[in-house]
């Protein structure tokens, strides 16, 4: 330094931390190499220096890209982010951080700031269904947090790409809840009753899972199908019913409903289980059986008070005694010498009678037609009507007769007469109701007599008469009572 002139000793904070240092200053006097001069070393002089040296901020991310796959809305992931100290973490700025990007269906976040040496994540949220490609900026400042002297700098951006899509559950969507089959005949063809589930589009059908809808019968009449529905679109849980036998339609299905992957990685949700209530009944009709064979009285006498007999009925249960119509029944003849008493109303499963009364005081005919109408009553079953039967019919035989009726003349005065000559006891079957059912007579007639020789008639037919011959067979007295036998001959 020539003089009346100065310089600097230039101080340079190389690295980061504390500048506090004492500088020793050693001086010489330069006689510039002048002849007869020599330099002189001067007294040392010290300096003091304060202050302190502080590094930028310096970001350091954990990836370069982050591959999500195929995730569901709303699963979160990171990516780190690191302020990596350069000297001394005490002597370094920290790290501010803004994270954006241009996709709207991935969110992103990042901690605001981040200490020297410390790290945070930069959180990527799957916020909307869809694909999550993106870039996502990060905007980086170094942030002197007030050191005084020191003022923030902007960092250099840096970027990492993202690849993946979210998916949406898939949504049910179901009102109707009972599938009524109502009431019906065994044999009729039932519709398929059906429910629809709709799986309601949240965002993007092409990013949300199927439903299926499942459930399995435990009525053996009963079929149930179900369904996979994609998203926006609805499918119907089937359910068939079988009419082969009667019985009951009901049952409470438990209706399961699953929430199906439609993208790899992904794995399938449970969205519980609903019930559906089936209801319904299959019915028989009445099955009317009875005894068929003819009621044959034969041939018999008058009876007073009449004659009873029983016709055999039952509603034999095809199936289910519960699902089967009642049988009623009506009874009807011709003629007026029978009466009947049918039961009116016979369960499924029960047995009765028609009962007849006949009324055999009379001769004549009981030939009838026990005529039987069958209606299968459905008791008020909702949705089902009664129905006529084929009716049917059993034949009563029989006839009544009277025993012959002998009308015999009291009396026969001969008077006086030559042997040989004849005289007749006249004998009559005098008809009691009807010639057609009475017995013919026979007549025996006897004489202890032996002046009289006695002829019999031949059988005298009901509403005839025939004589017995009186013969006076030799001279002498006729006076008898004759022996009349008369015998009713049911031919």
């Amino acid at each position: 330094i020539l003089a009346g002139a100065n310089r600097d000793v230039v101080v340079t904070a190389t690295k980061a931390g504390s500048l506090d240092a004492t500088l020793a200053v050693g001086l010489t006097s330069n006689a510039n190499g002048l002849s007869g001069l020599s330099n002189a070393t001067l007294a040392a002089q010290s300096v003091t220096v304060t202050g302190a040296a502080y590094d930028l901020a310096r970001a350091t991310l954990g990836a370069t890209s982050r591959a999500l796959g195929n995730v569901r809305t709303g699963d979160l992931a990171n990516v780190s982010v690191t302020n990596t100290v350069t000297t001394d973490a005490a002597f370094q700025d920290s790290l501010d951080i803004v994270a954006a990007t241009t996709n709207g269906k991935l969110s992103v976040s990042a901690p605001a700031n981040l200490l020297a040496g410390a790290t945070g994540n930069i959180g990527l949220l799957a916020a909307t269904a869809g694909s999550l490609d993106a870039t996502v900026n990060l905007t980086l400042g170094s942030n002197t947090n007030g050191v005084t002297g020191l003022t923030g700098e902007s960092l250099a951006d840096q970027s990492f790409a993202v690849t993946g899509a979210a998916y949406d559950y898939a949504q049910s969507a179901v009102t109707n809840r009972v599938l009524a089959f109502g009431n019906v005949r065994r044999g009729d063809v039932l519709a398929d009753q059906t429910l629809a589930f709709t799986n309601t589009l949240t965002t993007d059908a092409a990013f949300q899972d199927s439903l299926l809808v499942a459930t399995t019968a435990t009525n053996a009449k009963l079929t149930a199908t179900g369904a996979l529905v994609a998203a926006n679109t609805t499918g119907d849980l089937t359910v068939a019913a079988s009419t082969a036998t009667a019985g009951s339609l009901a049952e409470t299905l438990a209706v399961t409903q699953v929430s199906k992957a439609v993208a790899a990685g992904l794995q399938d949700k449970a969205l519980g289980t609903l019930n559906v209530v089936v209801t319904g009944g299959v019915y028989d009709l009445a099955n009317p059986q009875y005894s068929a064979a003819p009621v044959a009285l034969g041939n018999i006498r008058p009876v007073v008070g009449g004659l009873t007999r029983n016709v055999a009925l039952a509603n034999v249960t095809v199936t289910n005694a519960s699902y089967q119509d009642s049988l009623d029944v009506t009874a009807a003849v011709a003629s007026g010498k029978v009466t009947v008493t049918a039961p009116t109303n016979l369960a499924a499963g029960a047995t009765g009678t028609i009962a007849l009364t006949i009324d055999a005081a009379t001769a004549g005919a009981l030939a009838d037609t026990l005529s039987l109408g069958l209606t299968s009553n459905a008791n008020g079953v909702v949705g089902l009507s009664s129905q006529a039967l084929t009716g049917g019919s059993v034949a009563i035989s029989g006839k009544v007769f009277d025993f012959a009726n002998a009308v015999v003349a009291p009396t026969l005065a001969m008077g006086n007469v030559r042997p040989q000559m004849t005289g007749v006891v006249n004998v009559a079957n005098v008809t009691v109701t009807s010639a057609a059912f009475q017995d013919s007579l026979d007549v025996v007639a006897t004489s202890a007599n032996a002046n009289l020789a006695l002829a019999n008639p031949a059988n005298i037919l009901a509403g005839a008469n025939r004589d017995v011959v009186v013969t006076a067979t030799k001279a002498g007295s006729l006076d008898a009572t004759l022996a009349v036998g008369l015998t009713s001959n049911a031919n």
